[in-house]
Order: structure tokens, then C-alpha cells, then sequence
């Protein structure tokens, strides 16, 4: 029987046909798609609470806060993400917001000024400028959402379906349920049929450490066949590209 997936998306790297080289690489990602309900994936609020359910982590503020967040405190690797992407939305109409990053112990925050749409959309950042965000090992980052008008008592709450730290400039996150995506058997032991309304670009699969195992460039494909005989027993984030739209899910290897 298929099962269909609404799909939190979520993450892109810099890639290397692993397979074909024979060998497997690092990719450049860290991902964040709150795709278990309760589990914020070690993410904890800032002036605020945090709740994760139906594949979306919503940010509550406090009463009374201008500047709610989401701080992350174990540890992320620089050299494997240079952009940060954020997925979110407001409920009601669009409100004049910044979002705000920086790594704790430098307290440099990279800005981008925005009207946060009360449509999904993504958000990119180059943090390349700032000099926290260097190295190959950094604990404790806060991403903050702050009124661009100080007289507000408070702001809304946000929904984010996903936080990705890449080397994708102008990631474009979006769910790939208007594709009528779909895949199955899961768990599998050896081939996962994908299925789409429209052609499947490349399908990349990786350890949940962000390793990448298996990197396929599939051309123009609806209906592909993958197959993970190959890869160990695990947990494993399958990323699927339709188009200029990028979709993660987890697959399981038995």
C-alpha cells in the first residue's frame, strides 16, 4: 500500500557523485525539519516557548517580548554551511520583521530585514561576514525574530518548517505536496519507488551525521526506482529535487 508524504523541506549542499567516484564524501548541511512531533532537535526558545507538532516548530514569545529566538547549543561545523536558511511563516496578515542570527560567543548578529509572509517562504543568509561563524566546530547560535518597531509590545508567533545551513546561496524550500509526491515501501531493503505529477531532477541520500551515500542525477523521471541495497541498516534523510523545489524525507534501510 503507497503512503503519501506531506513533505517539510528542507536542505541542500554542495555535491559530489559519490557513487560514481567510489567513495563517500562530507556534504556541506546541517538540517532542521521537525518531522516528530515534540522533538524541537535540540532547539530551545529565547524569550519564548517552543512546540513541534505536524512537522512545524512554532515559536510562542513571552508576553511583553520584542525579540523572541531559537537557540541551538550543540555543536555545528562552519566549514560545512556558509548560508543559513529559514522556512517559516506568520499567521494573519504580513508583519514587518527582522531575523537575526549570531553565534553567541561573538554576539555579531547577520540581519536581514523583511515582511514576513503569512505564505511559507524561505529566508537566505550569507554568513560568510560573520566572524563567528568560523572554524570547524561552533556550540550555541541563537536565531531571533525581532520588530523592526521598537514601540511593539510584542510580535506574533512564527512557524518554521525548517532551519538549513548549506552552501546553497538561494535555496528555494518548499513542500513538494503540490507535486503529489510519494514514495514507497518504507522501511525497504533494497529499492524505493518515488512517485511525482512532474519529473524527478536528483535524488541524494545521507547519513543523518549529513554524510553523503548515494547521489543519483535521475535527468527527467517521474516514476524512478532507488536503490539503497548497497547502504547499511539505518536511518537514513533521502533529499528528492523536482524542479527549482528540494524535499527531504526520512527513509529507513532494514
Amino acid at each position: 500500500m503507497k503512503k503519501k508524504y506531506s513533505i517539510k523541506t528542507h536542505l541542500t549542499f554542495i555535491f559530489v557523485l559519490s557513487l560514481l567516484l567510489g567513495f563517500e564524501v562530507s556534504v556541506n548541511a546541517q538540517t532542521f525539519n521537525f518531522d516528530t512531533d515534540t522533538d524541537t532537535e535540540g532547539w530551545t526558545s529565547s524569550n519564548g516557548t517552543l512546540a513541534v507538532a505536524g512537522g512545524i516548530m512554532t515559536l510562542t514569545p513571552n508576553v511583553g517580548t520584542t525579540s523572541p529566538g531559537a537557540k541551538y547549543p550543540n555543536a555545528l561545523n562552519p566549514a560545512n554551511g556558509q548560508y543559513l536558511h529559514v522556512l517559516c511563516t506568520t499567521p494573519g496578515p504580513e508583519i514587518d520583521r527582522r531575523i537575526r542570527f549570531r553565534v553567541d560567543s561573538d554576539g555579531t548578529w547577520t540581519t536581514q530585514n523583511i515582511i514576513i509572509s503569512a505564505n511559507p517562504q524561505t529566508y537566505n543568509f550569507d554568513l560568510s561576514s560573520n566572524p563567528g561563524w568560523t572554524g570547524t566546530s561552533i556550540s550555541d547560535i541563537t536565531i531571533r525574530f525581532q520588530s523592526n518597531n521598537s514601540t511593539t509590545a510584542s510580535v506574533e508567533n512564527v512557524s518554521i518548517d525548517a532551519i538549513i545551513f548549506d552552501n546553497n546561496p538561494t535555496l528555494n524550500i518548499v513542500s513538494l505536496e503540490r507535486f503529489d509526491f510519494s514514495f514507497f515501501p518504507n522501511p525497504t531493503q533494497d529499492k524505493i519507488n518515488l512517485k511525482a505529477n512532474e519529473p524527478i531532477n536528483q535524488v541524494q541520500v545521507y547519513t543523518l551525521l549529513g554524510k553523503e551515500v548515494l547521489n543519483l542525477d535521475l535527468g527527467d523521471i517521474s516514476n524512478p526506482n532507488v536503490d539503497i541495497s548497497s547502504l547499511s541498516v539505518g536511518i537514513y534523510n533521502m533529499k528528492v529535487s523536482i524542479g527549482d523545489s528540494v524535499g527531504v524525507v526520512k527513509v529507513v534501510k532494514k
